[in-house]
């Protein structure tokens, strides 16, 4: 640089009060400096500059106060479906509208068998606030068909499946108790295995995990942290191969396996939750003592059984009713409000049954309020679902309470003197049944905890 360019340089002239060695950084001019920024700088500008934009961008919406910011289109909109304006934000390029919602984006997932992917047509009570992928399948899931394919975007619903009414029902519950609602992706996901193993290494294993991922990537693009809020398994009735002694130890490695990929990508785990099915027992592969020894001995990632299967209508095909996927979302809502609360879920389970004087039996449970015994019997269940038989049959019973002194025990009186060797009692285990805790919530007041089928030999 000779001295003269030097000279120029250092005194401004040449326009020039500052150069770096990829040029010029200010400049003046008759109208003041020139600032060369760079392209982060004026990334950052252009989000944070509010620029008026006309409302007709949304299609023709009752909306208004649109804002440009980074990638995304903010305002506040009257929509169908909603009781109120709100604020609402869409990509800029295009896609669906999304609630804007406070806290991270939650995750409604689950793992099952073809049971699990019934669903009712239409979006729900929020379709701005429960969405899915944006893979053109919906909540339903690939149904093991091909893999599900990453995406960083969600579409809203076209049906509802269990999944989906759940997080409509845990929306709800927040609402009603004041608490702000969040963005929440539903997802299922089935194939054909026919055993625990098979899911747990089959196509709807890994497209369950693509959909968590997908959940990651969506919170990632609006700045917001992902958390898995629920996971369900449905799986007693699909496996027709696992033998019985071996259900309940594969279903605790599937469920060991799914928490151990949700670790892998950064999701802490939540304990499944599970219907406990008694429709699961046809001979050679009767899954419902294999479920009682899941309940009774749970692990860290549970199964947390939210309510039995005989307190649910089922169509000719063991299928649950529109009502009966309701009253499980409804249910289990319930039961994570209350987990989250750090009360935690607990249907009664039956865990001895011992002889009380000569004709009677003291059934025992762990309930964690005292037990009630349904007056106006809503399953239609005989003897309030208790069944006592020897090595000749069924035993008569002459009356079945609720015990004053112990409230969590129940006495049954048998009309009969019975054999004090062989005698097995069952709960609910080929029928319904009637027996529930007293626990209730003003926020839920048709959802109940009712006791878990249990078949035992009575002891003393």
């Amino acid at each position: 640089m000779s001295s003269d360019e030097r000279r120029i340089e250092q005194t401004g002239d040449g326009r020039v009060l500052l150069r770096a060695r990829n040029g010029d950084v200010i400049r003046y001019d008759d109208t003041g400096l020139i600032l060369k920024l760079s392209d982060r700088v004026v990334a950052d500008l252009r989000q944070r500059l509010v620029v008026p934009i006309d409302a007709e961008v949304l299609g023709d919406v009752d909306a208004w106060n649109l804002r440009a910011l980074g990638d995304w289109l903010f305002f506040d909109a009257n929509l169908p479906g909603m009781p109120g304006p709100r604020g609402y934000r869409r990509a800029i390029e295009g896609g669906a509208i999304l609630a804007e919602t406070p806290g991270p984006v939650l995750g409604v997932l689950s793992l099952g068998g073809a049971r699990r992917t019934r669903a009712i047509p239409g979006a729900g009570a929020y379709p701005y606030h429960i969405v899915v992928p944006e893979d053109d399948i919906g909540a339903v899931g690939m149904a093991g068909i091909e893999d599900a394919p990453e995406t960083h975007r969600a579409e809203g619903l076209r049906e509802q499946t269990q999944d989906a009414l759940l997080a409509e029902e845990m929306l709800r519950l927040r609402q009603v108790s004041g608490r702000g609602l969040p963005l929440i992706l539903a997802r299922c996901e089935t194939d054909r295995s026919a055993s625990l193993a098979d899911l747990a290494s089959g196509k709807a294993f890994d497209n369950l995990m693509r959909a968590a991922a997908n959940l990651k990537a969506l919170a990632e693009t609006l700045n917001k942290p992902a958390k898995l809020a629920a996971l369900s398994v449905d799986f007693a009735l699909e496996d027709i191969l696992t033998p019985e002694a071996e259900f309940a130890p594969a279903m605790r490695a599937l469920l060991e396996t799914l928490a151990k990929a949700f670790w892998q990508i950064d999701l802490r785990p939540v304990p499944a939750l599970m219907v406990f099915d008694t429709t699961a027992s046809e001979p050679g592969r009767d899954r419902r003592a294999a479920q009682w020894e899941l309940a009774v001995y749970g692990g860290e990632m549970g199964p947390v059984f939210t309510l039995p299967s005989y307190a649910l209508e089922l169509d000719e095909a063991l299928r649950p009713t529109e009502a009966a996927m309701r009253l499980r979302a409804r249910t289990e809502a319930a039961a994570l409000m209350e987990i989250e609360a750090g009360r935690g879920w607990h249907c009664p389970r039956v865990l001895l049954a011992e002889w009380e004087g000569k004709r009677a039996i003291r059934l025992r449970t762990d309930a964690a309020t005292p037990l009630v015994l349904e007056a106006d019997n809503p399953f239609g269940a005989v003897d309030g679902g208790l069944r006592i038989a020897g090595p000749e049959g069924a035993i008569a019973i002459a009356s079945v309470t609720v015990d004053a002194d112990e409230p969590r025990d129940v006495l049954i009186e048998m009309a009969e003197n019975a054999p004090r060797k062989g005698l097995m009692l069952s709960y609910a285990w080929d029928g319904p049944g009637a027996l529930r805790d007293s626990w209730t919530s003003s926020l839920a007041p048709d959802v109940k905890r009712w006791a878990l089928p249990a078949r035992l030999e009575v002891h003393g």
